[in-house]
């Protein structure tokens, strides 16, 4: 049997000795490219999959920011529309606490009577009414005669010698002011001590 084996082996090893050395090489160099390739091509499957997952989660970004987006938008009108509607509210509420004098000044104008003191003491309890009126609402006077001028709050309108009174003191009120919480409506006008 050994030397049945004997012509094969001697067969192989001289198609082997026959075989030039290039050729070994070259295909030694098939192999390697062939694996160089099957390597690459797992290489780009993972950074295709990692490609998609990541334009996934961007797609899902996207489709969140635009919610958010809409949701807010959507926030900002409804705000709007709350804050016309407070307003509207606001000016009911001063009309209603306005009406009553309205309708008093009505009142005395339909009243017939001649009597001076009739009409300057309903237009002095109308008076009462509509300041009571604006100033549960938070309307607040200024304040005037023996202050010290603010031009902050006064307008001053004349400057007199006066020696009752200190130099930038409010001597007189010419008209009053009035603040509505921390805001000015209208400085009060004033006559100051030089």
């Amino acid at each position: 049997m050994a030397d049945e084996r004997e012509p094969v082996q001697e067969a192989a090893a001289a198609e082997a000795a026959a075989e030039p050395e290039s050729g070994r090489r070259g295909n030694e160099r098939i192999a390697e490219l062939e694996a160089r390739v099957a390597e690459l091509e797992a290489a780009l499957e993972q950074r295709t999959q990692e490609a998609e997952a990541r334009e996934k989660e961007a797609k899902e970004f996207l489709e969140g920011w635009q919610r958010e987006r809409a949701s807010f938008e959507n926030f900002r009108k409804r705000m709007a529309r709350e804050l016309d509607e407070a307003g509207t509210v606001a000016k009911v509420d001063l009309i209603r606490a306005i009406l009553p004098a309205v309708d008093n000044l009505e009142r005395a104008l339909d009243d017939e009577s001649t009597s001076a003191d009739v009409v300057r003491q309903g237009v002095r309890l109308i008076h009462e009414q509509l300041l009571t009126a604006l100033q549960k609402q938070g309307l607040k006077e200024v304040p005037t005669t023996g202050e010290t001028f603010d031009p902050n709050v006064h307008e001053a309108i004349d400057a007199v010698e006066n020696t009752e009174y200190a130099p930038d003191t409010v001597v007189e009120p010419l008209l009053k002011g009035y603040t509505f919480g921390e805001r000015l409506v209208r400085p009060a006008r004033v006559r100051v001590a030089r």
